[in-house]
């Protein structure tokens, strides 16, 4: 992935176009999730929660197997785990089943 992609995701979603960060964020990752850069991968669950796709936005997150949180920064394991529990929260209003994969946003 080009950090061109990353900066340009990051734009999106400061400007509040949180559908065309979704957008280009979900083509950057495409099919093979596991080698994406997890920055990215929040930043587009992120864009879909924002709008409104939280189903899809969770399963991003889940797919992404966040529990092994080797490599990944702590700051930014707070931001997943964050969100992660506001997906969490909003499946629970829904009625729907809660996520299970709400990585430790403590230290490694």
């Amino acid at each position: 992935m080009a950090d061109s992609e990353l900066a340009q995701i990051q734009d999106f979603l400061r400007r509040g176009e949180n559908l065309s960060a979704a957008d280009l964020g979900t083509k950057t990752i495409g099919a093979e999730i596991g080698e994406a850069d997890p920055e990215l991968i929040w930043m587009s669950a992120l864009a879909l929660a924002r709008c409104g796709a939280t189903d899809r936005s969770t399963e991003l997150l889940e797919a992404a197997h966040f529990q092994d949180r080797s490599g990944i920064p702590d700051k930014l394991g707070e931001d997943i785990a964050a969100l992660s529990a506001r997906l969490a929260k909003d499946a629970a209003l829904n009625g729907k089943e809660i996520m299970r994969v709400i990585p430790n946003a403590g230290p490694n």
